[in-house]
């Protein structure tokens, strides 16, 4: 509200209605851009190639002067936290929004809940294993303030995320409570082959692999498909589980691992970091299936601890968590 009538004393020197229309078009404005700023970091650090923009140290310098406003201050934390993605700061950035939820606009909500959510994935995926319950509380408090649909839909990709991360953690009651009241919000077209991949989740986490690849199987073929990358990902984990004397094993794994590669390949924002960062995954899950192989106690421990230390520091570097699942497990076993 701009806080502004013609009918104010306009031959007056000092009008503080006037003074605080100024203060909000400042803000207002600010708080605009901001969301500009953010949405072009985040796309900055997905695609590296972005140059950065002389505008941030303008617009982030101006917007200190307005630090007093939650939304404001909010986003200024964002951006140092996209920034300087460690666990202290992100902990005083997600409190920080939590506390101050109230003051904040809808859309700003939703904005900063999702970019929450993808900074909290970053920092999971660089090995920070109990990242994943921050994620999921984040998905809980999102569904709870009513963020996750829009008109009547929810995001293919957020349905999923969210399905896949309750049945990792085992919160199976919540999760199929969510499944139900949500999986209506899809696309028609599109909900055949989520709910097969969902159940493939369900029973690969349920340690039924033979199920899961029966799913797996269910869903529709096609290169187009919206959640391919989940699909070829998963069936590398079955094959990967899945313990026959039958079957060349070694072979099923290093198909799958090359239909992910063939894949990726085709996309068109595939680059050299890409690239490396699937080259140094299909190595990796490689060397985990041998020295899964390997029997008890002819499994050499030091090579299993080097493993694990290769996976914590490899960069750049697909599924870390995954990967130091199963390291963690062949250590334990």
């Amino acid at each position: 509200q701009l806080f502004y009538h013609h009918e104010t004393e306009k031959y007056q020197q000092e009008v503080p209605t006037l003074d605080l229309a100024g203060q909000n078009l400042d803000q207002g404005y600010l708080i605009s851009r901001l969301r500009l700023l953010i949405e072009e970091i985040h796309r900055r650090k997905i695609h590296t190639s972005v140059a950065i923009k002389p505008a941030e140290e303008f617009i982030t310098k101006l917007a200190g002067c307005y630090r007093e406003v939650p939304t404001i201050h909010f986003y200024l934390q964002l951006i140092e936290l996209f920034h300087k993605p460690e666990v202290n700061l992100y902990q005083e950035v997600h409190s920080y929004y939590l506390n101050h939820f109230a003051e904040i606009s809808p859309l700003d909500q939703q904005i900063g809940i999702n970019k929450l959510i993808h900074i909290a994935n970053a920092i999971y995926e660089r090995g920070a294993l109990e990242f994943l319950e921050t994620i999921f509380s984040l998905y809980q408090f999102a569904e709870n303030k009513g963020l996750l649909s829009n008109y009547g839909r929810i995001a293919p990709i957020t349905f999923v995320n969210v399905v896949i991360i309750g049945y990792h953690l085992g919160k199976w009651e919540w999760t199929t409570d969510f499944h139900d009241r949500y999986f209506p919000l899809l696309s028609p077209e599109q909900q055949p082959e989520i709910k097969q991949l969902c159940l493939a989740y369900f029973h690969y986490y349920h340690k039924q692999y033979d199920d899961a690849l029966d799913r797996l199987l269910a869903i529709p073929k096609g290169e187009h498909s919206t959640n391919n990358l989940r699909r070829r990902v998963l069936e590398i984990w079955i094959y990967y589980e899945l313990d026959s004397k039958e079957l060349p094993m070694e072979e099923l794994l290093e198909a799958a691992l090359e239909r992910l590669r063939k894949f990726l390949s085709n996309q068109k924002k595939w680059n050299e970091a890409k690239k490396k960062t699937f080259q140094n995954y299909q190595a990796l899950t490689l060397k985990l299936l041998y020295r899964k192989q390997e029997q008890g106690i002819l499994r050499d421990h030091q090579k299993t601890l080097a493993l694990k230390e290769r996976i914590l520091n490899e960069e750049p570097l697909f599924s870390r968590p995954w990967l130091l699942v199963k390291v963690e497990e062949l250590l334990q076993s």
